[in-house]
């Protein structure tokens, strides 16, 4: 900057010619300072935009495109990158945006074992770490019909704010297909009929067993008692040889049948002097012998008439006990049709129960009325052997579904889930609904357990 004097020489002809011209360098106008700082962060769920700083007094406008500028400063909510124009007067330049998604954690469902039924079945998954009033499905694959092991993945979040961990996206399950013959290797119960009689106390050394095994019986007397006897019969009455082991005094054995075995030892009490007979010698005590029960224990109070173990519709099945807890409810079901056994000979009433399963047994319970119409479930074929016992369901409202449209009936029943399908039946006739059950809510219910459940249902709510 400054003032400058250009001067110009020419000789011509042994003269010279001079010229000049004055001319100046001015001062122009710093353009202004001008910063912009982009916005990086994870959703949530809140707007973010640039920040532009420049001198006071300046225009700052904001464009999408770099094209048409306004005063308003773009904001964004959801995951993504975005490019944001800024022209601060004249100065120009761009920012951005970026908002990555949160990540979420799996939560897998607690059933991973189903029954077969012909249709897909996979574990469900939940997103879990959502902000409040965010929605976000789980899309899992894997899903199989066929019975074997599998695994089901979750590969897709329906809301793009949120991405999957890097792990927990994996879950194991198996699909089970109920048996049609009998194992090759089959086994069978050992039941003590009472594992601490008066005066001693007795077990097996094992539970379950196949054909041929050795089987140790321990029948130890208490303080003041000798034993008397012990038994192992089978199921048609049939004594099984026992045999001492010697120097046990207390431990007998028995080669295991192709049955069940119920096993039973009697105790009596010792002679002394307040119990012997007057005279010279102490007469012996009369052995105190207990025949092997032909009825199976039946709690007080119970409404069922069992005509005995061999007639109970129990006994066909050699892995149930007529004497259990629950052969009332067994009884019950198995003599009106609620349930059956299986063709291999076997009720198996540790089994966990389905969803769809419970419901055709209460269907059952209630004449298996029909329903014109029902919401549908995209998991439920009409073709289904379950079928009518959903539609009546959720026409009654005792079913809703899962929340997404789907039902899953090949997962395994809870007690939470037990104890609402039958409150929802009884408000749906108008009666009182049944008291809670007492089990973990979150436990799957066995085949005996809803066998009782179902039979106290029917004999106390619908009576």
């Amino acid at each position: 900057m400054g003032s400058y004097v250009l001067v110009a020489t020419l000789e011509v002809n042994g003269k010279t010619l001079k010229a000049k011209s004055t001319f100046k360098i001015n001062p122009v106008e710093a353009p202004p300072t001008v910063t912009a700082r982009d916005y990086t962060g994870v959703y949530d769920g809140q707007p973010h935009s640039i920040t532009v700083t420049a001198p006071a007094g300046t225009n700052v406008t904001y464009s999408t495109d770099g094209i048409n500028y306004s005063a308003a400063n773009p904001a964004y909510t959801n995951a993504g990158t975005y490019t944001i124009h800024y022209d601060v007067d004249g100065t120009k330049g761009t920012a951005a945006v970026r908002i990555t998604p949160r990540t979420v954690s799996i939560r897998w469902s607690e059933e991973t074992a189903f029954r077969y039924t012909g249709e897909p079945q996979a574990p469900t998954a939940e997103a879990e770490g959502l902000l409040p009033g965010d929605t976000c499905e789980v899309e899992v694959s894997g899903a199989q019909t066929e019975p074997g092991d599998y695994t089901a993945e979750a590969v897709r979040l329906s809301n793009p704010n949120y991405r999957l961990p890097t792990s927990g996206t994996t879950q194991e399950f198996r699909i089970i297909r109920a048996s049609t013959s009998a194992p090759s290797t089959p086994s069978y119960p050992i039941i003590v009929r009472d594992e601490a009689p008066e005066g001693g106390l007795v077990r097996a050394s094992r539970d379950w067993s196949h054909r041929g095994a050795t089987i140790t019986v321990t029948a130890e007397p208490l303080e003041g008692f000798r034993l008397e006897q012990v038994t192992a019969v089978t199921r048609d009455g049939k004594s099984l040889r026992l045999t001492e082991k010697e120097g046990s005094g207390c431990k007998y054995t028995f080669t295991m049948p192709a049955d069940k075995v119920f096993v039973e030892a009697v105790f009596s009490r010792e002679e002394t002097a307040s119990t012997a007979g007057t005279g010279g010698e102490d007469a012996p005590a009369e052995p105190e012998i207990h025949a092997v029960s032909e009825s199976p224990a039946v709690p007080e109070g119970t409404a069922l008439t069992c005509p005995g173990v061999t007639a109970c519709p129990i006994w066909p099945y050699f892995d149930a006990n007529p004497s259990a807890w629950y052969h009332d409810g067994v009884h019950y079901c198995l003599e009106t049709g609620l349930m059956t056994g299986y063709d291999d000979a076997t009720f198996r009433p540790r089994d966990t129960v389905s969803r769809a399963e419970a419901l055709v047994m209460l269907w059952r319970l209630r004449g298996s009325p029909a329903a014109d119409s029902a919401p549908a479930f995209m998991d439920v074929s009409e073709a289904a052997w379950y079928a009518g016992a959903v539609r009546w369901a959720a026409s009654e409202s005792i079913v809703l579904g899962t929340g997404t449209g789907r039902f899953a009936p090949g997962e395994m029943l809870t007690h939470r889930q037990l104890n609402t399908i039958l409150q929802r039946c009884a408000q749906s006739m108008g009666l009182e609904p049944p008291a809670l059950m007492g089990e973990d809510p979150a436990a799957l219910v066995s085949r005996a357990q809803a066998a009782v459940a179902l039979a106290d249902f029917a004999q106390n709510t619908l009576k």
